[in-house]
């Protein structure tokens, strides 16, 4: 981990009082010296990387605020409002100050944001200043708000009852959490979740459609009415739900993957393989993103799918095993998929299936 400019000044101002102390011939004066001057680099170095990091934050800012004038102050949509957003790069420049020991600016940098535009996790940053200033009310209003959007923040709960705050207030803020009710969201996506389970996909697509009809912006009602349509072959339907909740969210792997799926039903693959690897470039190379380009730019590597099963079967997931086999015995014939399918077959007790499958195997024979 790198120190920042604040810890080098405070090393240096020790080893600067301990040179002065320690006799002129002795050799802990030489090292203080060389230790000293070392920090002075180190200083210099890290103050060279950490400054034009909340530089540039800062022109992103201006910049933004330029472009929003010169499109007549009407906000940029979807993914680039998500990533342009006022809120978000004065985050980012609350970070930088932080990082080189700039705490009054940090905190005017925080208390700039309007309180309505205040994200869970600024009103934590600044519930923090707030606490270790010494400023106990509105510490304890930034929590508060914390709580009221994340009732599961314990840290947030935490130092509420550090601060003094009761048991029964604290538990009032996560009401909301526990109860169920019809105008939410959320108990139609369970529900709609439960039937897809239990294969009554119309069921789950009428429960998915009343949590979107509830609230347009719900990530998980969209991906979740997304596969459904992909599954009933409404591939052109399944899209529209795919791009909103990229629009939404695209920081979630599901809706790239289902986009890409998509396409893939379309046999539209050149679309497939650009929106995989663009999915890979916007969520860091993950492991999962980096499986999702694997699999459109080259899905019939044998070694890759071989292992793909492995993994699918150690985790229970014989289904989805079970189909990635068989997808792949369309595509090229090998004596190893047919042995996994036929393995495969015989654990989730369909051994005639197994053993037909064996059958059709050439190198097996009938």
């Amino acid at each position: 981990m790198r120190p920042n400019c604040g810890q080098i000044c405070r090393l240096w101002v020790v080893y600067s009082f301990l040179h002065v102390l320690t006799p002129k011939n002795s050799s802990l004066r030489v090292r203080t010296s060389r230790f000293s001057s070392c920090l002075q680099m180190l200083f210099w170095r890290t103050k060279s990387i950490e400054e034009p990091k909340r530089n540039t934050y800062k022109e992103a800012l201006q910049c933004k605020k330029h472009y929003l004038k010169l499109k007549g102050g009407v906000g940029v949509g979807g993914e680039e409002d998500l990533l342009l957003s006022d809120v978000n790069i004065k985050y980012k420049i609350y970070v930088c100050q932080l990082k080189t020991s700039q705490p009054p600016a940090a905190f005017s940098t925080l208390q700039s944001i309007p309180a309505k535009q205040r994200s869970p996790r600024v009103n934590m940053a600044l519930g923090q200043l707030y606490y270790h200033a010494g400023m106990e009310r509105p510490a304890i209003a930034c929590y508060k708000e914390v709580l009221k959007a994340c009732p599961l923040a314990i840290e947030a709960a935490q130092i509420l009852m550090h601060l003094g705050v009761k048991a029964k207030e604290i538990n009032s803020l996560t009401l909301d959490f526990k109860c169920v009710s019809e105008d939410l969201p959320e108990p139609w996506t369970a529900m709609g979740y439960y039937s897809y389970l239990n294969k009554k996909s119309h069921r789950a697509v009428y429960f998915a459609h009343k949590a979107c009809m509830i609230q347009s912006r719900s990530i998980e009602a969209l991906l979740l009415k997304g596969n459904l349509l992909l599954d009933l072959k409404k591939v052109q339907d399944a899209m529209n739900h795919f791009r909103e909740a990229i629009q939404l969210a695209p920081y979630r792997f599901e809706c790239h993957k289902g986009l890409v799926e998509c396409y893939l039903g379309q046999s539209r693959y050149r679309e497939a393989v650009t929106l995989a690897a663009a999915a890979n470039l916007q969520l860091n190379r993950s492991a999962r993103s980096l499986t999702l380009y694997a699999s459109v730019a080259d899905p019939c590597y044998l070694p890759a799918v071989y292992l793909l099963a492995e993994l699918l079967e150690q985790e229970m997931n014989f289904d989805e095993a079970i189909t990635l086999l068989r997808k792949q015995l369309t595509l090229q014939t090998t004596c190893k998929l047919h042995q996994m399918l036929a393995d495969l077959l015989a654990k989730t007790n369909e051994e005639e299936k197994g053993h037909g499958t064996l059958r059709n195997c050439p190198q097996f024979g009938p």
